[in-house]
């Protein structure tokens, strides 16, 4: 991991002589070396399964435990026996502070709107905290609609036959 975080990456095919270590600035932040770990973790474990690395593997990886270990309650219906694995490496990320628009910001960004959808999708992003993918699933109910007046047709082909 001192590796993710200090080695920059090579310029142009040229990887640098002198490697930077701890005391200098990393090149990395933890959330980016998280997701660096995540893939790694991915990549052996399916190599694992496809038999092309040892099953020692993972126990350099993962912390492995089983069941046993749990109340009754945490177990499920079956209680049968399962392993759980958690990941050895892992660097703690820094809580961000989420700075929220000012209603000023708001204004003009409502101001600036060209249609009443785009204005819903503001005030629901700026003031209810929806997040964009919530707010693009958004559908409208069914409930609401006008219904469909039922179609007729005076084809005699679609008319049912009388029975003799």
């Amino acid at each position: 991991m001192v590796w993710l975080k200090y080695t920059p990456a090579s310029v142009h095919g040229v990887v640098p002589v002198v490697q930077p270590g701890p005391g200098s600035a990393p090149v990395r932040c933890e959330r980016r070396i998280n997701r660096v770990l995540v893939a790694v973790r991915g990549l052996l474990s399916y190599a694992v399964s496809a038999g092309e690395a040892p099953r020692g593997v993972l126990g350099q990886i993962y912390e492995l435990a089983d069941s046993r270990d749990l109340p009754t309650e945490a177990t499920g219906e079956d209680g049968g026996l399962f392993c759980r694995l958690r990941p050895v490496h892992r660097l703690r990320e820094p809580v961000a502070e989420v700075d929220r628009a000012a209603d000023a910001e708001l204004v003009a960004m409502f101001v600036a709107c060209r249609s009443a959808r785009d204005r819903l999708v503001v005030l629901l992003l700026g003031r209810v905290g929806l997040r964009r993918g919530q707010a693009a699933g958004l559908r409208p109910p069914r409930r609401h609609r006008h219904p469909q007046p039922p179609r007729h047709t005076s084809s005699s082909a679609t008319r049912r036959p009388l029975r003799a």
